[in-house]
């Protein structure tokens, strides 16, 4: 059973020793906020695209936030910024995205 304590250690990422959680503990537990984080960010982003008309486009170029969050995602790789929640709400924000009709980057 997962208590507050556990909680708290693996979102700032302590190290593994006596008395802690175990690796497959550890493993479980970023797969659950991964998928958390997944669920949150596709969900967030859903209610956002169809209730608040915010665009990133120009006349001829259009930032679709499916766009945006792989723009974000590069540098949270390169930086090494693995925390799962991150990661789990930005690819919900992607796959919330990719799941409509329109894709083009231009603007017709």
């Amino acid at each position: 059973m997962v208590n507050i304590r556990n909680v708290f250690s693996l979102l700032f990422k302590v190290t593994l020793g006596e008395g802690q959680l175990s690796y497959r503990e550890v493993l479980m537990m970023d797969f659950g906020l991964y998928s958390l984080g997944l669920v949150l960010g596709f969900a967030i982003v859903r209610w956002l695209t169809e209730n608040i008309k915010f665009h990133i486009r120009t006349n001829s170029i259009w930032l679709h936030h499916w766009i945006i969050a792989f723009i974000l995602m590069i540098p949270l790789f390169y930086f090494d910024i693995d925390h799962p929640l991150i990661w789990g709400a930005m690819t919900g924000t992607a796959l919330e995205g990719l799941g409509r009709k329109n894709w083009s980057i231009r603007r017709k």
